[in-house]
């Protein structure tokens, strides 16, 4: 209940690919823990104090992200994954740099749920270089859209329970049984309020999640299509960028997957992905196919050094067009209902 009205009060104080590789390094400060990603004219990072909490302890975690003049920042939205930890409290905020661009500064309030071996998962950040007058020697085109992962960072949360066995003895005060239910009559109304608060609470934001999967659906298409047409505008890989190319290439269609069947799976392998991808029902055996020699072809590129040839290259990213067209949501079947939730 408590993890249902701290999502509900957070969301009322709410108002890609690399272009070199990345650096991170990771710096323990204090009590706390410092990581931070640089991409390009991008840095990230990742705060998180203490550095061994104890269980019901509140974690403080900061992602403070420096973009250059002409970068835009998409910041993760709130409610992705934190693994095992709820978030209790959620302070977004923005300001402009003293040499030009933005800092941009999320604030989230942990707890974990269980102690032992905790870590909280790679967030990830979307950037849209729009300078110009770039080096001869940069990666990229302007205006594409590229994701910026941080690094996990691994916890150990201690428990507040001693070695060995402990014992508990309680006392139970005897009294009339009409005393007693008139204390807990006066002892827990409040808290019966807070239940029927809680349900509603959870109504509005069943509802509203409803709402932005329905969205999410309808705008997936646009989004992996114009995603594809930049990378195709680029043009085919060549010996020294075919890596990067693939990666852009396996990147766009899992995207698009996560935001067309609602699977949040940005650190899964592509054989775990692919069977958390079976489970949509509403993709046929030859989707599943296409997809699966699709996704493996990439791998095969990023992890077993494969070079393939220019043909190769169109038929992958014409099978990745296939895919999307041929899965994206049909308007002309949607209920009005579907697009009004939609709207």
């Amino acid at each position: 209940m408590k993890r249902m009205l701290s999502l509900a009060l957070c969301l009322a104080a709410c108002g890609g690919d690399s272009e070199q590789s990345s650096a991170k390094r990771a710096i323990p400060v204090g009590e706390g823990i410092v990581k931070t990603t640089q991409d390009g004219p991008v840095e990230a990072t990742v705060s998180v104090v203490p550095e061994r909490p104890m269980l019901g302890d509140e974690i403080a975690l900061t992602l403070t992200v420096k973009a250059e003049g002409n970068v835009d920042i998409e910041m993760p939205p709130f409610g992705e994954a934190l693994g095992r930890f709820t978030v209790v409290a959620f302070v977004p905020r923005q300001s402009p740099l003293p040499g030009g661009g933005t800092k941009h500064v999320q604030e989230y309030t942990l707890q974990a749920t269980r102690s032992g071996r905790l870590r909280i998962p790679p967030l990830r950040i979307e950037m849209v270089d729009n300078r110009t007058g770039r080096l001869a020697g940069d990666a990229g085109v302007v205006g594409e859209v590229r994701e910026i992962l941080t690094d996990e960072i691994a916890m150990v949360i201690g428990s507040v329970l001693p070695e060995g066995t402990v014992e508990s003895k309680l006392r139970v005060q005897r009294g009339s049984l009409a005393a007693r239910r008139r204390g807990m009559l006066v002892r827990y109304w409040p808290l019966l309020g807070l239940v029927v608060l809680l349900i509603a609470l959870a109504i509005g934001f069943v509802s509203y999640r409803r709402k932005a999967r329905s969205k999410a659906k309808l705008s997936a298409y646009d989004v992996a299509i114009v995603r594809l047409s930049r990378l195709e505008a680029g043009g085919l890989p060549d010996q020294g960028g075919v890596d990067d190319w693939y990666v852009r290439l396996s990147s766009i269609v899992r995207r698009y997957l996560e935001d067309r069947y609602g699977l949040r799976a940005p650190e899964l392998t592509t054989e775990e992905f692919l069977r958390e991808a079976k489970r949509a029902a509403d993709l046929t055996d030859d989707h599943r196919r296409l997809l699966e020699d699709l996704l493996e072809g990439c791998d095969r590129v990023k992890f077993a050094g494969y070079t393939p040839g220019e043909n190769e290259s169109k038929a992958a990213i014409e099978a990745a067009k296939t895919f999307i067209l041929d899965t994206r949501v049909d308007l002309a079947i949607h209920t009005e209902e579907e697009l009004a939730r939609a709207a």
